[in-house]
């Protein structure tokens, strides 16, 4: 007898719920999971841990510990579906070829923690005020960071470079919502012209900041 396929279905921008491709006709959509009789897996510790029971409260959850995982729940048949992270389901969908995704009418948790409080629909302002003070103490300290470093000696770009060009051009978009105000010290804004002078990084910045741009835009933003 062959093996059953495995279905990811896509719940959310965040998350992926898969179920047995014997099941498929049976679970379309979030209230086809959220049933007496259906059991949905998450792990122990995380954020799929709380939401699994928030998502679906009718259904039976099974929540299991290191090192067991939700998806082998799933696939020893103990468990109908289950939930995880955008970046793992994309991972196990190339190591376990017989999982597929498949989308859902629409998406639940579809933003980060953040942007609630920034989105024009639901603007908190003294939130925003205080992240922005938090982030200018940041670009303080990692400003002294550097002068005390030989980075901006350096020809090239280290491995320690490369995480810094995404997270200014998210904190340039951030600056266009009010009260999100930030100070650049002028030892990081060298440090950043560097870096971005890179031709590896401006290609990089070319093709990402637009998307993260529209993004952003189609979060209320």
């Amino acid at each position: 007898m062959p093996r059953p396929q495995v279905i990811q279905i896509v719940i959310s921008r965040w998350l992926r719920c898969r179920f047995l491709a014997k099941n498929s006709a049976k679970f379309k959509d979030w209230g086809d999971l959220d049933k007496a009789g259906v059991t949905v897996a998450a792990t122990l510790g995380t954020t799929q841990g709380k939401q699994v029971k928030a998502y679906f409260p009718n259904a039976e959850h099974k929540i299991v510990g290191a090192p067991a995982r939700d998806f082998q729940e799933v696939l020893a048949g103990w468990a109908d579906a289950h939930i995880t992270s955008n970046v793992e389901a994309n991972k196990l969908i190339v190591k376990y070829p017989q999982m597929m995704i498949v989308p859902v009418s629409a998406p639940k948790s579809p933003t980060p923690m953040l942007l609630p409080h920034i989105a024009h629909a639901g603007r908190d302002a003294d939130f925003v005020t205080t992240q922005a003070r938090t982030l200018n103490l940041r670009l303080q300290e990692l400003s002294r960071l550097l002068a005390n470093s030989d980075a901006n000696d350096l020809q090239g770009l280290s491995l320690g470079d490369c995480g810094f060009p995404i997270s200014f051009a998210w904190l340039d978009a951030f600056a266009a919502v009010p009260g999100f105000e930030l100070e650049w010290p002028a030892g990081l804004l060298a440090y950043r012209s560097r870096i971005e002078a890179h031709s590896a990084v401006a290609a990089e910045l070319q093709a990402y900041t637009p998307a993260m741009i529209r993004w952003l835009e189609s979060m209320g933003v």
